[in-house]
């Protein structure tokens, strides 16, 4: 694969379009594919695989696999971008010294036009970091609204990134029949070792208070107390500032009728 264009069919770098290949040979271990015109900001990629019977370890003797590319540089094309570049920095204010020494966002390479030859070029492998939700409460597993705060995965990580669990939007939620808590991860970080990472966080339930609602039988009708939920005291206890304020108050009260 050619590295400087795998940012373009992985998602990033400033590619805006995958090229097609026109057509794809194959003898034995070499495959031409021919490309046709190539235009601004493309890319293309290619991972070429190898099924070995028996199995082989070749994870201390990596194999490479070698690119050659050729074609003929669009002069024309080459010099109207960059006058198109030039007249666009004219109008942005640019001076003088800047517009001529501008150049095009890559560098054109040294060698001759008609051949470029690239070798020994490897893309690192890329993992991704999976995050997984799991019940610790026997019996109870986790609703869709537990499921659905899981976080999204990190991608395109390379061997030895140290990478850290994404915490969850949100550390409980509520459903009917009580809560969940989230209680943390088996492990806050890791490192990309030449496979995916996945962090594992635990969800533990927590039941509603139970609730008991008041009735009525036959011959037994509630008391005032237990349908309000006031009780005597409670009454004693609300009644009593209004006694007191009522004894304070009688002496003016006697006064103003003038006994």
């Amino acid at each position: 694969m050619i590295n400087r264009y795998y940012p373009g069919v992985n998602g990033g770098g400033h590619y805006t379009q995958a090229l097609q290949a026109k057509s794809i040979t194959i003898n034995e271990n070499i495959v031409i594919i021919e490309l046709g015109n190539i235009p601004p900001d493309s890319a293309y990629g290619i991972t070429f695989t190898k099924r070995f019977n028996p199995p082989a370890d070749f994870s201390e003797d990596k194999k490479i696999t070698v690119t050659k590319v050729t074609g003929q540089w669009n002069e024309e094309g080459l010099t109207l971008a960059l006058e198109a570049k030039k007249e666009k920095m004219r109008a942005e204010g640019a001076i003088p010294e800047e517009i001529h020494a501008a150049t095009l966002d890559y560098m054109k390479m040294p060698q001759s036009i008609e051949s470029i030859r690239y070798e020994n070029e490897v893309c690192p492998l890329r993992f991704d970091v999976i995050h997984h939700f799991v019940s610790k409460t026997d019996g109870k597993v986790l609703p869709p609204d537990v499921l659905g705060i899981l976080p999204l995965k990190q991608v395109g990580k390379t061997v030895g990134t140290e990478v850290h669990a994404t915490a969850p939007s949100q550390n409980t939620v509520q459903v009917e029949d009580g809560i969940w808590r989230f209680k943390g991860y088996d492990r806050e970080k890791d490192t990309i070792a030449n496979k995916d990472v996945e962090f594992v966080g635990y969800w533990e339930f927590e039941p509603a208070a139970a609730k008991y609602p008041a009735t009525e039988t036959k011959d037994k009708p509630l008391k005032n107390d237990v349908k309000t939920g006031i009780t005597r005291d409670h009454w004693g206890l609300m009644l009593l500032p209004i006694l007191l304020a009522a004894v304070v108050a009688y002496p003016a009260i006697k006064k103003i009728k003038g006994d």
